[in-house]
């Protein structure tokens, strides 16, 4: 999977999975521009680059029952947990270091909540046995990939047949 960089639309920042830049400063002794942003980034302001990143990842990765989807958010939250471990909470504020805590907080249970929702998706896989083909076709189409119509035309056919199968066996079960 490659990692795609997505720009906050709130900070016009970056997280740190993104595409890694040269930095700016102009001589040695200088410390890098990108560092000295990192060091001043306040605790709204990152709160405002999580909210505006997660929203940006949740709308690009839109299916909820997609393995690309877990993949890609739980590794946003651990590296955003990461890098908050890293950051200077002794020097914050009062508000600020409620604010860390929140954040912290927040990212943890975000993270829990994907872990169990891919536990609810693998129970639901039984009774969805074709949802891995309608998610396949759904990312190939959402990234752009060709599509080989013979192969496109056999996956759908394949579905229609999938799916009423599920649905004789819930009405035998429901309606015996």
């Amino acid at each position: 999977m490659t990692k795609r960089p997505i720009v906050s639309s709130a900070s016009h920042t970056t997280n740190k999975l993104r595409v890694p830049q040269a930095p700016l400063a102009i001589n040695e002794n200088e410390t890098p521009m990108d560092e000295q942003m990192e060091e001043q980034e306040s605790m709204t302001d990152r709160i405002t680059r999580v909210t505006a990143d997660e929203k940006d990842l949740e709308q690009f990765y839109n299916i909820k029952i997609s393995p690309t989807r877990f993949v890609r958010l739980k590794e946003y939250y651990e590296t955003e947990l990461e890098d908050l471990e890293t950051a200077p909470f002794e020097s914050y504020t009062q508000q600020s270091k409620v604010d860390y805590l929140l954040l912290k907080n927040y990212l943890k249970r975000c993270r829990r909540q994907l872990d169990l929702d891919k536990v609810k998706d693998e129970d639901m896989e039984k009774l969805l046995p074709f949802a891995g083909t309608v998610v396949r076709l759904c990312e190939a189409r959402q990234k752009a990939d060709s599509i080989q119509g013979q192969k496109a035309g056999r996956d759908v056919a394949e579905l229609g047949r999938a799916v009423a199968e599920v649905t004789t066996k819930i009405r035998e079960v429901t309606f015996p």
